[in-house]
This record gives structure tokens, sequence and C-alpha cells, in this order.
């Protein structure tokens, strides 16, 4: 269950509650005195209980630590503070954060004031209150830092760190480290006057699962609006990692998938960015764009930023380009209803016009890419809306007009529900598609429906087995030879995604990859669409893992053949550009693959990318093959494979012809004791 604080409660003084993670069994556990206000969430112990504070309250009314059962019972305060405005002794006073419970067993937290000088302190207890502890008391005075409001967390070699929003030799707050016995207070790190590396630091460090400890300042900056920054486990090398920024009119974070216009260009959305950037804090992420460049980079041409009003916000899906070179899309919010929007405009950005807006009861919330029937009709989801509020799959003739229902669904009796994805045309012309949950398991559908709303079937319910896949978030591929390709984000045998066939009637469900586990070269959490292409085989991106050096993978890009076999896959930050692809992947008319990434390159706001040729060597197993390795590429051709015994000096060693399965090669004669490897193109 899920368990919070809030204010108000019968008392006015704040409540304790819980929940299931459906939203059912709502209850209030504890209703709070008027004095109590708690300002920050509990935690569970070791043993089960849950342990928390509030600000005030108390006999000395300057709060307290308090322990209760998950169900409510055995409510039960450990500790009273004891400081106060006064200078009530060297206890602390009006605890904001919440509490931790290290490596020890013992419980750890901090007050905003109290303790020797008012200015806040560091405390342990055990979990029945014994024990009870000053570990530090900052000092308004000195270059601690003062005044905490944040949680602590264990570093890797067992120290506790913190921040402070204030004080600091600058003012501006501090990070701080001391051992669970108060000893070795240390400050790690004082943010600079100029502020160029942050100010205020707020709320606590995370430690991630490489030992790093990561937090954010809430002001100041490169561009003066805050950072994110990085500590080592030790809490050394300080570095900031990313400064925020208003500015700039360009899209931020593409996350659908491009697509070839019928000029030749590149064309694509992004949800945020845009001429809004410089409209202050309610619109500094702007609120979409639409874009086209050439496919060699160059020619990037901004042709529409969406804007407040009767306008559409936040183009989720990317784009449909017509015959005639009109472009069609969709706006997850915005418009006259706030719901979302259907629109279009030509390739050079004019003729933009809204040909719907969505109202709520006739769909809400369009994420997914508009499909074009072969009668002409646009095609689509909404993930929300309709009269279950569950989604919709709808129908729009291009000028607007005849804008029609053709299912609404419910989630009962088996139904999907909350299509994250497009439709696609089978090769009998119906309709198919995904939901992301609903179904006899909850874990989602594959369905289809005919053009005129008649024969919706559901031919796949998702079942979390470990085995078969669960949450599919991106569209079908109706394959060349009649079957139907999709991805899972989800389940497979380690929970990190599938990729799975099935025939057009249902029947021949089976699964053609299992996502492997992290870290690994593997990829995690498939994201974007698959596609088909020119040699056959299947082509798509996951969002997370693979070898780049990011702390979850900074995503991959794999090819598969149909029958499952062929597998091969290449990382993001391993030589291929950007972080995290979640958008699909697309073959333009030069053969290349086109895609993007929601985060990495210059700004970290994105970057777009093309795939001419991707050679991937991998080694074999020595006590097989001497100086052995496999060799297979995205896209077929000649390469050079060249070898060397020092990485400076190359030398051909051998031409060779890739076609779609790997390629095992032997260096019969290898250089020396160690011999390196790679392939050219030619």
């Amino acid at each position: 269950m899920l368990y919070g604080t809030t204010t108000g409660g019968t008392s006015s003084g704040g409540t304790l509650y819980r929940l299931n993670k459906d939203g059912s069994g709502y209850s209030v556990l504890v209703n709070f005195s008027f004095f109590a206000q708690p300002s920050a969430g509990v935690i569970q112990g070791i043993d089960g209980a849950l342990y928390g504070t509030v600000r005030s309250d108390g006999t000395n009314s300057a709060g307290t630590v308090f322990k209760i059962n998950p169900d409510g019972s055995g409510y039960t305060v450990l500790h009273h503070f004891a400081g106060s405005y006064r200078f009530n002794g060297s206890d602390g006073a009006y605890p904001v954060a919440p509490l931790f419970q290290a490596s020890d067993g013992a419980l750890y937290g901090t007050t905003s004031v109290g303790g020797a000088t008012n200015s806040g302190t560091v405390f342990r207890l055990d979990l029945d209150g014994a024990g009870y502890k000053v570990l530090h008391s900052f000092n308004i005075y000195d270059a601690d830092g003062c005044y905490p409001n944040c949680g602590l967390v264990e570093s890797t070699n067992g120290a506790l760190y913190g921040t402070n929003p204030n004080g600091g030799t600058n003012g501006i707050g501090s990070l701080f480290a001391l051992n669970k016995d108060g000893s070795a207070f240390t400050v790690v790190h004082r943010f600079v006057s100029d502020g160029t590396d942050g100010q205020a630091p707020s709320p606590g460090l995370v430690r991630t699962r490489d030992g790093g400890l990561y937090g954010t300042a809430l002001n100041s900056g490169r561009n003066g609006v805050g950072t994110v920054f990085k500590l080592n486990g030790d809490g050394a090398g300080y570095e900031t990692v990313f400064n925020f920024s208003y500015a700039g009119g360009d899209g931020v974070n593409p996350q659908r998938s491009l697509v070839e216009g019928v000029d030749g260009s590149i064309y694509g959305t992004t949800p945020y960015g845009g001429a809004g950037l410089n409209q202050g804090p309610a619109g500094q992420f702007g609120r979409g764009i639409v874009f086209k460049m050439n496919k060699d980079g160059s020619g990037y041409k901004l042709l529409h930023s969406f804007s407040q009003g009767g306008d559409g916000e936040s183009p989720e899906a990317g784009l449909l380009t017509a015959n005639d070179g009109t472009l069609y899309g969709t706006t997850s919010s915005g418009g006259s209803n706030t719901f979302g929007t259907i629109f279009k405009l030509q390739s050079d950005g004019a003729g933009y016009a809204i040909l719907h807006h969505f109202n709520g009861l006739d769909g809400q919330s369009p994420t997914c890419e508009l499909i074009k029937g072969t009668d002409g009709m646009l095609y689509g989801t909404t993930s929300g809306g309709g009269s279950n509020n569950s989604g919709i799959v709808f129908k729009l003739a291009t000028d607007g007009n005849g804008y029609g229902i053709l299912h609404q669904f419910t989630f009962a009796g088996g139904d999907g529900m909350q299509p994250a994805s497009g439709l696609v045309e089978g090769h009998d012309g119906s309709l198919y598609g995904t939901t992301y949950s609903g179904g006899s398991n909850n874990f989602g559908t594959v369905f289809k429906v005919q053009k005129d709303a008649a024969g919706y079937m559901i031919l796949h319910a998702f079942n979390y087995d470990g085995v078969d896949g669960l949450r599919p978030n991106s569209s079908l591929v109706a394959g060349s030879d009649g079957a139907l390709y999709g991805t899972t984000t989800q389940g497979g045998s380690l929970d990190y995604g599938t990729v799975f066939k099935m025939n057009s009637d249902g029947t021949g469900y089976q699964i053609l990859h299992s996502f492997g586990a992290w870290p690994g070269p593997d990829g995690q959490f498939p994201a974007g669409n698959l596609i088909e292409g020119g040699d056959g085989a299947l082509y798509g991106t996951a969002a997370y893992g693979g070898s780049g050096a990011c702390e979850d993978g900074c995503g991959t890009l794999f090819r598969l053949n149909k029958d499952g076999t062929g597998y091969t896959v290449l990382s993001f930050g391993q030589g291929l550009p950007g972080v995290n692809p979640e958008s699909g992947l697309i073959q333009a008319s030069d053969g290349a693959l086109y895609g993007s990434t929601t985060a990495g390159g210059a700004s970290n706001f994105g970057t777009l990318f093309s795939l001419q040729k991707l050679i991937v060597l991998r080694p074999l197993p020595i006590n097989a093959k001497p100086f052995g390795f496999s060799i297979s590429a995205i896209g077929n051709g000649q390469v050079r494979i060249q070898r060397s015994t020092d990485l400076i000096h190359w030398q051909d060693w051998l031409t060779v012809v890739l076609g779609n399965a790997p390629l095992d090669l032997t260096d019969p004669s290898a250089p020396g004791t160690s011999g390196f490897y790679r392939a050219v193109s030619p």
C-alpha cells in the first residue's frame, strides 16, 4: 500500500493516510492535533513499522518522532524534541525532512532549527526510541551551513551525507558528511559566490547504483535557473552535470518517430521547446514544435511552434505525411477544450489548421501517430476520454469532416484500455493496435477492428507469467509475411521487455526475443515502433541498457530476423550519438535508418541521427577459436577488416562481404600474443 501525510484533517493538524495502488482502500490512520503539521512522509523500517516526524507538537511544541504499525495501530511517540527558538538546550527542533534508516538499523534525521545555536541538527535514535543523540549542531556563524530541510543518505563508505540550503562560506548552501557516531563532520562542498555551480541545494541527495551521489540546486547555475550536480561516493569530485535553461527557441526532447516526406526531407515533432521557452515559468519548457531537415542534417527548420490558447500543445506523436506533401499530426493537450487536437500543415510550415478539437467524450490526449487508410481516411487512438474514459479508436476525413468513434475501450469483460500506440492497417484491410493496460490480466492487449466499427475483437491478452510480455507501448508492424510484430515495454524472461510475433487472427503468438539483464550489452524497455527493413529484418530501439556509460545504460538499436534469429545490438553512448532513444526508426528512400534520442547531444536535449551502415565485432570464446570474432552489420555491403598490435598502427587484413547473418572469422596468423581488429567501410 501507499502511505503519505497531508495537512488538514479533522483537527487541521495533518493526517497520515494509506491507499491501494489502484486508488481503492483509502483510509486515514491518524488525525494529528492542530499543532503537529507533518512536513515529511514516513518510511518503513526493517521491522515493518512506519516511522515519521511532525514539525511541532509534543511536550515542548518542537516536534516529535513517531512510530505506527501499517494498519494504524500502535501509535507511539519515540522522541519529543526539546529545542526551540528560545535556545532551550542543545536538542533540535522542527523536523521537516524524512527519516533515514542506515545500515546499522538506527534512524537518522535532521531538524531545521534547534541545537547549540538554533541553526539545526543531525540526530539519531533506535527503533524503540532509545539511544537518542544529537550528532551535530549546525552553526549559523561559521561556514558549515545551516537550517537543513532535507533528509540524509548513506554512502558506500558508510558515512552520512546531506544538504544545507543556507549558510556555507557564501551563504548559499553546502553539502556535508559525517560518520554515524557523529565524528569526522566535513563540509564536502560550499557553493561558490557567483552561483555558477548552483545554490540552495534542495531536496536531498540520492545514491545511485554506481555509488555516486546526485542532487539538484534550486537556483543559479550557468543559466541562473538551477543545476544537477554529483559527488563521488567519498564526497570528492563535485561536478555540475547539467544546467537548466530557459533560453532558445528550438525544440526539446524528441520522443516519437521521424517521417520522410515526399520531398525527401525528414520531419518530426518535439513535445517541449519552441517559442514558449522565453515565456517565463508558465511556459518555460515551451509547448512543442514541428521541424524538418535534410537527410545530411543540413537545412534544419522549425515549421510550427505550438502556443497557448486555442492552438494545440505538446505533440507527443510523430507525423503522417500524405502523397500531396501535407503533414498530419496530433497534440496531447491544448485546443479549445484543452483535451488535444488533430492538425495539418504544409511541408514548408504554411497552411497550419486544426481539423478537430477533442472534447473528452469523443476522446482526449492523443499521443500516437495517425495512419491514412487505403480508403483515404485518417485513423488513430486516444489514451483517454470516451464514455468510459479508457480511450477510443477514431476516424476522420483529411478535411476535418466525418469524425467518428470506431470503438470505446471499457476495461469490462476483458477489454483493453489506454491505448498508448497508433494503429496499423493489415493486409486484410482491418485495423490492428495495442492497449497498454486492460485485458483479462490487466497487462494490455492486441486488438482488431474494422474501419466501419464492426468486428472488434481481442486477439491477445498479455499475461505476467514470467515468459509473456506485458505493457505494449508501441505500434504493431504488419510484416511482409502477413504476420503482426510488436514489442512490450516489460515482461519476458527477465521483465525488461520483449519482441513478439502473431498471426492476424490471434493464433501463433510467440516471443522472438526477451531483452537481457541490466547491466549488460543488451537493451531494456523497448520504447519505439518496430520497422521491417528493406532486407526483411526487424529493427527497433530500446530506451535503456546497452554498453554506453550511463547509469541505466544509454539505450540500444537492435536488429533481428522475423524468426527471432540473428539478433544484433548496438549501444548509444558508445559510438552512437545521443542517449535514450524512445522513438522508433524509419528507413528512408536512401536506405539509411533515421531516428532520435530524447537526451544527449551538445545541449543534452536530444539528437537526430542517421545510420548508413553499422558494424559489430564481437570476440568469440578463446578456447573455441583463438583470435576469433563474429562480425555482423546493419546494412549489407563490403567492409575491410584491419588488425593491429598496438591500436596505433593498422594494416588491412581481409575484405569481406556481409549479408544478413553474422560471419565468424578466425585469424590463423594472429600477430604476436595479442591482436586488435576493426571493420572499416570502403
